[in-house]
């Protein structure tokens, strides 16, 4: 999605409209549908020399992924009364704590948690009908090829705000032209790649 993001800062505001604190808006004379505004604003400042109101702060175009129609089968592995823990989470969330991607609008509906044995075997060549975040290192040492991302393990609240552990994974499309060393879920015929939480 293509979007603007508004910064805030007095900065910001001083370079789009010259003035800072924000002007108030000053009355339009509306005439046969036209904006008349004189010398109504100030000279100074990027939007107040088209003599238009506009939201206070500068403004940037940002580009941002949105998922849509999204499958993810997640493995964890940790002692079992970790993983049952887990699972009552999962299956009877409270109305506070429904699972979600990050934004709350971005539900997640469960279709399915279970318990999956994994192997630790060498898979032949192929091509995978899903994506894969790889942790970096594993995936440099597979010899593999992707866009690379951060993104973020876990968040803790602390007294002084958020603190957030993230590290860099490749996004790998699923297409192996060699045998690969992973761990294998032989029930979904896929290779799992796991990281240390």
């Amino acid at each position: 999605e293509y979007t603007w993001l508004r910064s805030l800062s007095s900065d910001a505001h001083k370079g789009a409209f010259g003035t800072f604190p924000p002007l108030k808006e000053p009355k339009l004379d509306i005439e046969y549908g036209a904006v008349s505004a004189g010398s109504l604003f100030p000279s100074e400042g990027r939007y107040r020399a088209y003599g238009l109101p506009e939201h206070p702060g500068g403004q940037i175009p940002v580009v941002t992924d949105t998922l849509q129609e999204v499958e993810l089968l997640i493995y964890l592995q940790a002692e079992e009364r970790v993983l049952e823990k887990l699972r009552q989470a999962l299956l009877e969330p409270t109305p506070r704590e429904i699972p979600h991607l990050g934004r709350a609008e971005d539900m997640i509906i469960l279709e399915e948690v279970g318990t999956v044995p994994l192997e630790r075997k060498e898979v032949p060549p192929g091509r995978y009908p899903y994506s894969f975040w790889v942790p970096y290192t594993e995936a440099k040492q597979l010899d593999m090829e992707g866009l690379i991302y951060r993104i973020s393990l876990k968040g803790e609240d602390t007294l002084t705000g958020r603190r957030v552990t993230s590290t860099e994974v490749i996004l790998w499309e699923g297409e192996a032209p060699y045998r690969l060393p992973v761990y294998w879920d032989g029930e979904k015929k896929l290779p799992v790649f796991l990281h240390l939480l």
